[in-house]
């Protein structure tokens, strides 16, 4: 069945006028949304926060969002699950289908498509308005060639469960990280580290010595960050890049996680990096309350609005990336950074951090307990990607009927295995 958009869905059902908002909204701009994946949403207290004023758009379960400002940047995403007062911003189209003739989510494949998303931009780009967009209408005018429901649930359903896979090690991920940061908290700040006989140091009446930054255990030293790291980033010429070299900016790094897991090629690049290698520690230091820290998933070039750091020495890797992701020390940067418009955070107020640095064994003991949680999220960031890949290179191939999900084809079933 050959139709328009606009016949299987509805646009826009769900715009609410402004003193009609309810007292809490959870709110996401088109910039929370990249290409299905979804930031936190703001939770916002209406008369109490700031609400922006395009926070209109009601969404639900099975809705589609889909930016109408530069369709190429691929502000899109499907609401798998919806929160209670979940809102997004008015520069958002929000598709509902009618479930009764599309699945929803077979819809959304369909519309993040390269050839639509190229189309919906050719269309913004001939637009009078002063930036490139479109109208929810272009979206509606838009045609599909839709099979029977049977079949797009089929698709729908084992598109769906790669994703999930997704979620599952994203999931992995997150908990690696509650873990990692509890654990330091536990050994380096709380000082409950174990002792000789396992047993928890401080509350065991283990011994502790007076010092600037207040009662430490004994044989502990107060240090700097610049004792136990450095700033190993090198600057790169744009003659001297690869096309294919991995390109981190600002933009790709997520907020409090140390999981990089969006980078792109260099291809795009028009000036001066900074290099980094596998494992090193990557630091936002343009409005560095955003915490933007990570640890390289790969060798690249990244912003030179990114600091590019390592400890030293090996046993101080994973307390290093604890500390330089701890709530504290991202203050310690707000504090001293420079730039009213901008703030930065520079390496040398970094490195003169003031921290409770514990014996060398000790250090040693973390490094072997966290480093293989480290070594899984980069593991777990590899097999995201190469689903990513799969579902992408798949889902062109499903619409047009090339792969029949029925027929068990032996590229469907490589990926469920």
């Amino acid at each position: 069945m050959k139709c328009k958009i606009g016949d299987i869905c509805k646009v826009n059902v769900h715009t609410l006028k402004k003193n009609n908002l309810p007292k809490e909204i959870y709110y996401l701009d088109t910039s929370s949304v990249t290409e299905g994946h979804f930031q936190k949403p703001n939770k916002l207290t209406i008369g109490k926060d700031n609400v922006p004023s395009r926070a209109r758009r009601k969404v639900k379960k099975n809705d589609i969002v889909y930016s109408t400002v530069r369709p190429i940047q691929r502000h899109y995403g499907f609401i798998r699950e919806s929160e209670e007062h979940l809102i997004v911003s008015t520069g958002f189209a929000v598709l509902t289908p009618d479930e009764t003739v599309v699945d929803p989510y077979y819809l959304y494949c369909f519309l993040t498509l390269n050839p639509n998303i190229e189309l919906l931009q050719a269309i913004a780009e001939n637009s009078t308005s002063a930036y490139p967009s479109i109208k929810p209408r272009d979206i509606s005018e838009l045609e599909i060639e839709l099979p029977n429901l049977d079949t797009q649930k089929s698709i729908s359903i084992f598109l769906r469960s790669i994703n999930e896979k997704i979620d599952l090690n994203n999931q992995i991920t997150s908990n690696l990280e509650e873990l990692s940061k509890n654990l330091f908290k536990n050994w380096f700040i709380d000082f409950e580290f174990p002792n000789e006989g396992g047993e928890p140091y401080r509350s065991s009446g283990g011994k502790m010595v007076e010092s600037e930054l207040g009662w430490i255990p004994a044989g502990w030293e107060v240090s700097k960050v610049k004792d136990v790291a450095q700033n190993v980033g090198k600057n790169v010429k744009i003659s001297e890049i690869d096309n294919e070299t991995p390109y981190i900016g600002l933009e790709h790094m997520p907020r409090a996680s140390v999981a990089l897991s969006s980078w792109e090629t260099s291809e795009k690049v028009n000036s001066n990096k900074k290099s980094y290698k596998k494992k090193d520690i990557l630091f936002g230091k343009l409005r560095p309350y955003f915490k933007k820290v990570g640890i390289a998933p790969t060798n690249g070039i990244c912003s030179t609005d990114i600091l590019v750091i390592n400890s030293i020495k090996a046993e101080h890797f994973s307390f290093l990336v604890c500390l330089l992701t701890q709530d504290k020390f991202i203050e310690y940067c707000n504090q001293t950074s420079t730039g009213t418009r901008m703030p930065r955070a520079g390496w040398q107020a970094m490195g003169d951090y003031k921290l409770a640095l514990p014996p060398i064994e000790l250090a040693s003991k973390f490094e072997d307990l966290l480093n293989p949680f480290f070594d899984q999220i980069l593991s777990l960031i590899y097999q995201n990607k190469k689903l990513e890949g799969i579902r992408k290179s798949l889902i062109p191939r499903l619409l047009s009927g090339e792969i029949v999900i029925n027929e068990e084809s032996e590229e469907v079933e490589n990926v469920l295995v």
